[in-house]
């Protein structure tokens, strides 16, 4: 049996101040939906059955991350999780370039009845304004037939920009035979539809102008000026000032709006 969908009932790493952490991006589990894809890291020699769970969204600010969390269980019971990972990549994997992976040995789960909260630390790393894909998965026993499975969530995101109902299931060694290795996480247990799957990132919102990220005094340098210069030459979302969707996204606009930027300061 393929076990990728069950029904279960129910950058530079900176400091940031614990009290202004926010949720910066989001679909939460709303109780609508009790079933999910699995996203399960497999015990070797099966690595090649690994599932992970892709969720599309943005952030119109950079922000420093804290953490990221997701809600579902581990079937059969108990909940045993041995590691969560949370990866960020700037297009649909696996097309896209990986742009921030949590901290390795991060990972841990909260076990609820019903209910259990994963999560994993990217500690203060970095992420520019930008569409991204947050991809996920747990490891657990699954030499005993367990697998990690995440609520389904219909419906937009309550923080932060994304599509509905977008979730993906990405295995990259091809042993579930998806075409091109992905899978739409479907609305219903008959495969029909799409849904989305929960998800929230956590983080504290940092000064657009301060591009390195330095927390030093001065915050602002001519570093700053080299980082968004090279920022704009790799073509990366961050450089994309002005938020502009024309083509070419990228233009001297973006040059004018970082320097109004750098005056304003930091606040």
């Amino acid at each position: 049996m393929r076990p990728w969908y069950w029904s279960v009932a129910a950058v530079s790493v900176l400091g940031g101040p614990a009290a202004a952490q926010q949720v910066v991006a989001s679909l939460p589990f709303t109780s609508s939906q009790t079933a999910g894809p699995t996203g399960t890291d497999y015990e070797p020699p099966e690595d090649d059955h690994d599932l992970w769970v892709i969720e599309d969204f943005s952030i119109a600010e950079a922000v420093q991350l804290d953490r990221f969390e997701a809600l579902g269980t581990v079937f059969p019971s108990p909940v045993t999780v041995l590691g969560v990972t949370a990866r960020i990549y700037d297009a649909m994997p696996p097309f896209g370039n990986l742009v921030l992976s949590s901290v390795p040995g991060t990972g841990s789960v909260v076990p609820g009845a019903a209910t259990s909260t994963f999560r994993t630390q990217f500690q203060g790393q970095v992420l520019p304004a930008g569409s991204y894909f947050i991809v996920w998965n747990a490891s657990t026993l699954t030499s005993l037939g367990r697998r990690a499975v995440f609520w389904a969530q219909t419906g937009p995101h309550a923080v932060g920009g994304g599509l509905p109902d977008n979730a993906w299931l990405w295995n990259p060694g091809g042993w579930w035979g998806y075409p091109n290795n992905i899978k739409k996480v479907p609305a219903d247990l008959k495969g029909n539809g799409q849904s989305g799957v929960n998800f929230t990132l956590w983080g504290t919102p940092v000064c657009y102008a301060n591009c390195d990220g330095s927390g030093s005094s001065p915050e602002l340098t001519a570093n700053d000026f080299q980082c968004f210069i090279s920022s704009y030459v790799s073509g990366t979302a961050y450089a994309n000032c002005d938020h502009s969707t024309g083509t070419p996204t990228l233009t001297p606009n973006d040059f004018q709006c970082f320097l109004n930027a750098f005056a304003a300061g930091c606040s």
